[in-house]
Parts: C-alpha cells; structure tokens; sequence
C-alpha cells in the first residue's frame, strides 16, 4: 500500500515572453528553485518536485529541462520528471540541475506506523480547586494511518495553557500500548482551564476541551505540630482521645523542633504482635475528611536514638489509620454487633507476602472499609464496589526520609454508592477507590458521618525492639486539603 502525506504542490508555469536567447543558442542558467523545498513522505509514499530554471537576469527559461538525482536511494528515489518515492526512514537530498547550476529540496521519509500526532481520549473533566479532577485526561498516540500507535510508550507531559492556577500531580506519564493516562491530576485555582498533551521526540502536542473548577473553602477542623511536647491539643472539640505506646520527641521533626514517636518495637502484645496507635475524637460528624500528615519510617541507617539498624516493614496486617462515625464507641459498630449493625467504617493497611489483600507485596498499601445495609453486613476490608490494588509503600524509596501522606474520606449518601477513598503519597494518587457503599444508606439508622479516627495501630507482624516511626504537621481540613 502506497502512503501519501498531504501537502500542497505549488504549480510553475513558465513564462511565454523573451527567453533571451540569441541565435537559437541558450542563454546561460542562473538559478534553479525547487518546490516544495522541505517535504515528507511514508515509506513507500510518493511526492512531485517541480523546479524552474532561470537565467542570469532572473527570467524562466522556456524549455530547459534539469535533470534529478537523490543524494541517498536508499532513502528516496527520483525520477526524470521530479517523482520522488520514499524508500526507507531517513532524509534525502533532491537536486535539479542544469547549466552546471543546481538547485535542491529536502524530503524527509518517515515509517506510517511511527508515532505522528496526539488526540485526547478523555477529556478533563474538572471538578473542586486542590481535588483531583472528576475524570482523569487519556491521551492517545496515533501513527501516519491514524490507527493507536500500540508500541508507544513516549512520555506525555501535560501543562496548563488557559488558565490561571497550578497543575499538581503526576504531569508525565509513559504511554502503554500506545495511550498515555494520567491518574492523579488536580487544579489550584478556579475558572476555565485548557491543558496541553506534548512528547518531545517527535515533537507533537494537542490541547484538551476547556474545563472548569471550582473554587472551596477549606476550613481547618483540628491540627497539630506536637510543638506543645505532648498530646494535649485541643481544637474546635476535637483531640487525641487515645494514645498508646506514643511520646514526643525532639530525635527527628519534619518542622519545628517535635514530632509524635510512634514506640511500635516497645508495644509487645499477647501473641507477639504490636499496638502504637495514636486516636482523634470529637469531628463534627463530618461527611467528607481531608486528613494531611508527615511520616517518617526510619531506614536503619539512623542513629540508634531514631531507630535500631534494621528497615521498618509492613508484612502483616499493619493498620495505616481509620476513620468512622459514632464516637470512639463506633470502632465496634458493624458486623457481629446486634446493637449498632450498621457501620461506615474506612480505612488502610500495610500486607505482606502470603498475608490478606497485598499478598506478595512486603508493606503493600491497600484500602479497606466495612459495609453495612439492612440485612448485609460486611467486615472491614470487604464489601462490593472495593477495586483499588494494593500498591508497594514500606520500601526504601520511602524508607529515611518525611513522606506526605494525604487521606480523602468521603462517606456515602442516602441512596448513592459515591463514597471515596483516596491516598496520595508525595502528592501520587496511589490509591483511589470509589462507588463504595457504607453505612446503612438505605435505613438510614448508622453513621452518616466521621467523628472518630486513629493513625497508625495494631500490627500482627512483630517490630523489632525500639523500632519506632514518626508522624509530625498533622492537620484536618473540610472543603479540600490545607497548604503543601
């Protein structure tokens, strides 16, 4: 199959006037033009040069035909009527000459199957300022017959270009097979907003359908820097409710001077697993949470006062945090309670290999959370409508250092599986679970709120003595998440 690239021939006719010759004798060749003087052809694709010829007072020369030669054939041929054909990917030289004088053009011969030109699968969809935005763009890689180019994995970098605001995220992504999806992408700011999708070689680029976001105000339910030296904060009726195995300590903070110590190697339990937990009480029945935080998992390579020569792990059911609603009494409220069947109970946890959802996974990160409707009940971890995979967390790119982790809880309406779970490590969604059903939405007698939450907890696995882990600038916000 032959492959023409569209390109507009520009046609030269000669002119019929003086040719200046004398006594039928030519007259000499100034110049020759050769058009198009840049072009480019698929493999096996054909394009026409044409060329003037002129002489030494500029005039066309009526009936002087050049000749044409391809400073490379086995890039792209010529024929004697300027007829190029693309032979193979490269460039190649095209020349007419005549008179001893040459004049020439470029052709550029790419393979049809290459990536050529971007087009927006999804397009954004926009949503709240600092939320990740309600669908998340894919962008594919077409080749020269306009079929997905299912080889690619070219970088795809998006950037805003109307718009005033800040994209945050995960703003280059390789495409797979050809489609490059972006998951964790969100606006700072409010109004209409357009991206561009650009590679850089080749260079393409394409602009998305203009979106909008809206603007939220974050209001600030309760924080902590645990500059105080201790747990007794409190803010607008919140506070740590419960505080296992935990000091402040001025070892390692992420600012100031303290951060809380989670003594997880300290808290030996019956049956050798450990319990360090650190719990809030007192939310204002909060339908959607935004919880921001600092931890820092030590990598053993610290001084002894932060932590023993050994890594911290995650392999056997350590929890991440919770949260739910009615009180610190509602932790219990679900599943096997004949009193309070009904639960909205979310949360994360760490897995190891051979151990729950993040089988094979040392410190994998998976979300759980308990459902609840009348006359079903589920435990925590289970439930319809749970899809986020566990994903790698407890390793050494995390290990020594302050990692940002943020938490979006949202508890399901009345009648609509809209709840959410979302957690972002170092600004990367890395886990995003939605439609999730939980609290008896449908007799409306359980939690329709959050009040009550920990950091951290029990873990089966076993820490190794004076392991510990810290947590610093903790802070929770309604509307959306606080500043960086």
């Amino acid at each position: 199959m032959l492959y023409f690239l569209p390109i507009t021939l520009v046609a030269l006719i000669a002119c019929s006037g003086d040719d200046h010759s004398v006594s039928g004798q030519r007259p000499p060749v100034g110049s020759i033009a050769v058009l198009p003087t840049a072009a480019a052809a698929f493999t096996g694709g054909g394009l026409v040069f044409t060329a003037t010829v002129r002489d030494q007072a500029n005039n066309p020369i009526n009936g002087r035909v050049p000749s044409w030669s391809s400073s490379d054939g086995s890039v792209a041929t010529v024929d004697n009527a300027g007829v190029a054909t693309a032979v193979s990917v490269g460039t190649a030289t095209i020349t007419a000459s005549a008179g001893g004088v040459s004049g020439s053009a470029t052709i550029s011969v790419k393979d049809p199957r290459a990536p050529q030109s971007l087009v927006v699968q999804a397009q954004p969809v926009g949503g709240l300022s600092g939320v990740t935005l309600s669908t998340q763009p894919e962008v594919k890689i077409l080749d020269g017959t306009g079929a997905v180019a299912s080889a690619s994995t070219l970088a795809v970098t998006a950037t805003i270009i109307a718009g005033t605001g800040t994209l945050i995220g995960t703003m280059t992504v390789g495409a797979v097979a050809g489609v490059a999806t972006f998951r964790n992408l969100q606006v700072t700011g409010s109004g209409n907003f357009v991206l561009t999708f650009s590679t850089t070689s080749p260079s393409m680029q394409v602009a998305s359908a203009t979106f909008a976001v809206e603007p939220v105000t974050v209001t600030v339910a309760f924080q902590d820097d645990f500059e105080s030296g201790d747990f007794s904060h409190t803010q607008n009726g919140v506070s740590w409710s419960s505080v296992v195995y935990l000091d402040v300590t001025t070892n390692v903070s992420h600012s100031g001077t303290h951060a809380a110590r989670f003594r997880e190697g300290d808290s030996v339990q019956p049956g050798g697993g450990n319990w360090s937990e650190l719990r809030f009480d007192g939310l204002a029945n909060l339908p959607e949470v935004f919880m921001q935080y600092y931890l820092y998992l030590p990598s053993g390579s610290e001084s002894p006062s932060v932590g023993p020569k050994a890594k911290i792990l995650g392999t056997l059911n350590d929890k991440f945090f919770r949260l739910w609603g009615g009180g610190d009494v509602g932790y219990t409220f679900g599943a096997g309670n004949t009193t309070n069947p009904f639960s909205n109970k979310v949360g994360a946890s760490t897995w190891g290999v051979g151990s729950g959802a993040g089988a094979g996974l040392d410190g994998s990160l998976g979300i759980e959370y308990s459902y609840s409707a009348a006359g079903t009940q589920w435990g925590m971890g289970q439930g319809p409508g749970r899809t986020a995979t566990p994903v790698p967390f407890i390793n050494d790119a995390n290990r020594g250092r302050w990692v940002q982790i943020r938490v979006r809880a949202k508890n399901a309406t009345a009648a609509n599986n809209d709840g959410v779970v979302q957690i972002w490590v170092d600004g990367t969604l890395v886990q995003d679970d939605h439609a999730l059903i939980n609290g008896d939405i449908y007799g409306g007698t359980g939690p329709t709120g959050y009040t009550t939450g920990y950091l951290l907890g029990w873990a089966n696995n076993g820490w190794p003595a004076g392991q510990y882990v810290y947590l610093d600038d903790f802070v929770i916000t309604t509307g959306s998440f606080g500043p960086p």
